[in-house]
C-alpha cells in the first residue's frame, strides 16, 4: 500500500514511520542487532533509519516471492536465535516481548498469532491459522477451518533456516504460509499468542483504525484514564451497508481527536 506514492515502510502513523516504529519496538524488547532486508539499490529505508544504532542492511537477492525471499536471504548472514518481522504493524503491546517470553529452549520455530475474534475483525490481516493447543497445524489465506490470524512475527533458530532451504529445494514454495504449513507438518511449529489490539497496515481503512486507536490511547493517558481502545465496553466498529455497496466500516467516535 502506498500513500501518495510513499513506500509502505515509510508511511507514518501518529507521526512515526512504520519501519521506525518497528525498530523502536525491537530495541525496547532488548534486541540490539537488527538486520533490515531491502531491495537491491534501495537507499530510502537507510536514510529513514539513519539515527538508529545497531542497524545493518541486507540486500534481497530476489523479490518475486516477497517475504519468503527475504527470509531465505538470511541464510549464512544471521546467527543464533532471531526474530523475523514484517514492518507494517501497529500494536497495543510490544509483540516482540510477547513472543520472546513464550518460546521454549527446544523450539526451532514459533509464530505469533492472535486468537481474539474482536481484535482480529479490525486487524486487517488475511493469513489464517489453524492451531491445536500450542501447535500450529496449517496457515493460509483460504483455510476453511481456522481459529487464529497470523500477525507476521516469527522466532527462528539457525537449524530452522537450513531446513527451510532444504524444503524449498525439494518443492519450490510460493509463500511464507505455505512454507510454514509444510514445516509444521514435518517438524512442528509453536503458536505464541498475542492477546491485545493490533493492526496490519495493508489498506487505508486499517491505517485509519490504527490512527484512531493511538489517538484513543493518547487521550486516555493524558486524562489519567484507561485508554478507550483497551476498555472492554468500547464500542465495536460496525460495517454500514446499503443494498448496493459497502459505505464505510469506520466509526469516528467523539473526543478522540
Amino acid at each position: 500500500m502506498d500513500v501518495f506514492e510513499t513506500p509502505k515502510p515509510l508511511i507514518k502513523v501518529d507521526g512515526t514511520s512504520l519501519v521506525s516504529r518497528t525498530v523502536e519496538a525491537l530495541q525496547k524488547a532488548g534486541i540490539k542487532d537488527i538486520a533490515v532486508v531491502v531491495e537491491k539499490g534501495n537507499t530510502v529505508i537507510g536514510k529513514e533509519l539513519f539515527d538508529f544504532k545497531g542497524i545493518r542492511f541486507i540486500e534481497q537477492v530476489s523479490g518475486k516471492r516477497g517475504m519468503l525471499d527475504s527470509l531465505l536471504t538470511l541464510k549464512g548472514v544471521v546467527k543464533g536465535p532471531f526474530l523475523v518481522t514484517v514492518c507494517d504493524l501497529v500494536t497495543a503491546k510490544n509483540p516482540y516481548k510477547e513472543i520472546l517470553k513464550s518460546v521454549k529452549p527446544k523450539d526451532t520455530l514459533a509464530a505469533l498469532v492472535s486468537r481474539d475474534s474482536m481484535h482480529n475483525a479490525n486487524a486487517g490481516a488475511n493469513v489464517r491459522v489453524r492451531y491445536n493447543k500450542t501447535d500450529v497445524e496449517e496457515m493460509g489465506k483460504s483455510l476453511k477451518q481456522w481459529n487464529a490470524l497470523d500477525i507476521g512475527i516469527y522466532y527462528f533458530t539457525d537449524k530452522a533456516l537450513i531446513e527451510f532451504h532444504a524444503l524449498d529445494k525439494k518443492k519450490r514454495l510460493t509463500s511464507v504460509p505455505e512454507l510454514f504449513s509444510v514445516y509444521a507438518e514435518k517438524k512442528g511449529l509453536r503458536a505464541s499468542f498475542y492477546d491485545a489490539e493490533w493492526f496490519d497496515i495493508n489498506v487505508p481503512k486499517t491505517l485509519i483504525r490504527a490512527e484512531l486507536f493511538l489517538a484513543n490511547q493518547k487521550n486516555g493517558h493524558e486524562k489519567g484514564d484507561t485508554p478507550r481502545g483497551l476498555q472492554k465496553d468500547a464500542p465495536v466498529m460496525r460495517t454500514l451497508t446499503d443494498a448496493k455497496r459497502t459505505v464505510t466500516d469506520i466509526i469516528v467516535k467523539r473526543d478522540i481527536l
